[in-house]
């Protein structure tokens, strides 16, 4: 599968981070039934997402280089996190097959992952990524989430994307 599995290394903000998705529910999703946040949460200026998305942020390189453009191995390219949206799935939930173009790279990070919750499902492949678990995948993939079993599946996801500039390698 391509895609990078990461842990988190401040699991402890998961709590914080939950409430956070919690209060800034707004409606349900166009392509599924789970309730979400709008797409801007990482410019909300809240402490938690901040110190996640600067770790995202220098996953970047890694991401590049394993998953996009192998080819061209130690390059360094420029990239940005554009949207960014909390999720919450209950009894029933999920969200149909769907892919994130034009973006570069889609990020979704697990703060509840309740045992027998609904896997990550990418190109036909299932991924069961623990609490605490970042998945960075290219964004060109299909995914999506089949039906949940139990409350309480929650994760942040979010585009981002390629700054075509000069500073990169053919720019």
């Amino acid at each position: 599968m391509q895609c990078i599995v990461a842990p988190y290394p401040h699991k402890k903000d998961n709590d914080k981070l939950f409430k956070v998705i919690e209060k800034n529910i707004t409606n349900n999703l166009e392509r599924g039934n789970s309730s979400r946040t709008h797409w801007d949460l990482h410019k909300k200026g809240i402490k938690e997402i901040d110190k996640l998305m600067l770790w995202i942020s220098d996953h970047f390189d890694r991401a590049t280089n394993e998953l996009v453009i192998p080819y061209h191995r130690d390059a360094h390219y420029d990239f940005k996190i554009h949207s960014c949206w909390g999720m919450i799935y209950n009894k029933g939930e999920g969200v149909s097959l769907h892919n994130h173009f034009p973006y570069a790279l889609s990020f979704v990070y697990y703060v509840r992952m309740p045992k027998g919750a609904a896997p990550l499902t990418i190109s036909e492949t299932e991924i069961s990524p623990k609490e605490g678990e970042i998945v960075i995948f290219p964004s060109i993939l299909s995914h999506g989430v089949n039906d949940n079993q139990i409350k309480g599946r929650c994760c942040l996801a979010g585009n981002i994307l390629f700054l075509d500039t000069e500073s990169s390698p053919g720019g």
